[in-house]
């Protein structure tokens, strides 16, 4: 039971003599005036202590908890034992400090066996402004039990795992050392950690006897290696890939390929398959578990050229849009081409009476899949030409009378 104990001395501020620092007095010194802010709410509000269980084989340890509204800061801690009886005096100084404090001290003792009481108080210019009462009993030593030897041979890619669990039995709380014997966690990192023989220590005073026990962890090495895993794109309707050259670093042969769980060849057909995840799967070498990478299959829509077609121009046309003889839906990504010479992209535009009739040749690439190519035949017409100059044709005969308006015209 914890019992929170006050100084006589401790008034409500306001209520002291001026001598007192929670006197509100104006004439009382700098130092003074600042200890006024910790008697408005500093407490001690807990202490606890390392082992909670003590025994005539233990040092003790302490945490003490509280608030400081002053902002103050623990200076020191002093110790006293009369009899069964420890007075623990925690030094603070007003000001510079956060509102409340964790301050860790010890260790203490060894004590005998017996009922003690322990004291912690908060001092402020030798006046003690906060106290608790703790209440302890001292056993009688056990001997500590480090528990049995026990080993494992591990993977290097396997799981993190706690030491303690290799042991058959033993008594938490110990520390552990690495085969080199440093200090080390009870926390195993395999293939970051040392194989080897670990120790566990558990180390108390006489008159008990300190414990010590290890344990023996070997690695056994993954001998397969599915590689790393990579990325495929494939053209619809293409060729088959083989996916085994899409993994990435220096993979083993004779795995197994799979697809949403379900085995797969070792060729992705663009024809037949759907686009996603092949995973290519190696057994393990005991007790390593089996290893797996995978391939990204992404299928691509084959370019597009369009449909060439053959059409008429005529010789005294100013320009001439060279899309406009494609039909179908083609891709505007591709370039136009006279012979070897590159004319333009999808957009691009020719004088008749300069570039010329011929072929015209439309080639959309593509990184995965064949180019596609659409030809457009340009025939010119000559300016005399019938669908090249505005004609007029008698339909019926009898005619009487013919005009055109407007008179001159300037083609509308």
């Amino acid at each position: 039971m914890v019992v929170a104990q006050l100084g006589r001395a401790l008034l409500p501020c306001g209520r002291q003599k001026e001598s007192h620092p929670c006197s509100g007095t104006l004439t009382l010194s700098t130092a003074l005036v600042s200890a006024v802010g910790l008697c408005r709410g500093q407490a001690i509000t807990s202490v606890t202590f390392n082992p909670n269980n003590i025994t005539e084989c233990n040092l003790v340890g302490m945490t003490i908890n509280g608030n400081l509204p002053g902002g103050a800061t623990p200076l020191s801690i002093g110790y006293s034992q009369v009899g069964n009886t420890v007075t623990l005096p925690l030094e603070v100084q007003a000001g510079g400090g956060p509102a409340s404090f964790s301050q860790a001290v010890g260790p203490f003792g060894p004590y005998t066996p017996g009922s003690y009481t322990f004291i912690v108080q908060m001092v402020v210019n030798g006046n003690v402004v906060a106290s608790q009462t703790i209440p302890k009993t001292v056993t009688a030593g056990v001997n500590p039990d480090a528990g049995q030897f026990g080993s494992d041979t591990v993977c290097t890619s396997a799981a993190n795992f706690n030491l303690f669990s290799l042991l058959t039995g033993g008594d938490p709380g110990g520390a552990w050392t690495d085969p080199l014997n440093q200090p080390c966690s009870a926390t195993f990192d395999p293939g970051v950690s040392l194989a080897g023989y670990y120790t566990y220590a558990l180390e108390v005073l006489a008159p008990c006897t300190s414990a010590y026990q290890q344990v023996y962890v070997q690695y056994v090495a993954q001998v397969n290696n599915p590689g790393t895993s990579g990325y495929a794109s494939a053209c619809q309707g293409g060729a088959p890939i083989d996916l085994f050259t899409y993994l990435g670093g220096t993979p083993d042969t004779g795995g197994q390929w799979s697809f949403n769980g379900t085995n797969h060849g070792p060729q992705f057909n663009p024809l037949t398959d759907p686009q996603g995840v092949y995973t290519y799967t190696l057994p393990g070498t005991a007790p390593c578990p089996t290893v797996s990478a995978s391939v990204t299959v992404t299928l691509e829509v084959p370019p597009n050229a369009g449909t060439g077609n053959t059409v008429e121009v005529c010789e005294d046309d100013s320009i001439f849009a060279l899309s406009t003889g494609l039909t179908g839906t083609p891709n505007q990504s591709g370039t136009w081409y006279t012979g070897p010479f590159v004319l333009g992209n999808y957009m691009v535009e020719i004088i008749p009476a300069i570039n010329g009739g011929g072929i015209y040749t439309y080639i959309v690439t593509s990184p995965f899949c064949p180019s596609d190519t659409a030809y457009v035949e340009v025939v010119l017409l000559d300016s005399t030409s019938l669908d090249c100059t505005v004609g007029m044709e008698e339909q019926k005969a009898g005619l009487d009378r013919f005009e055109l308006l407007p008179n001159p015209t300037d083609g509308m």
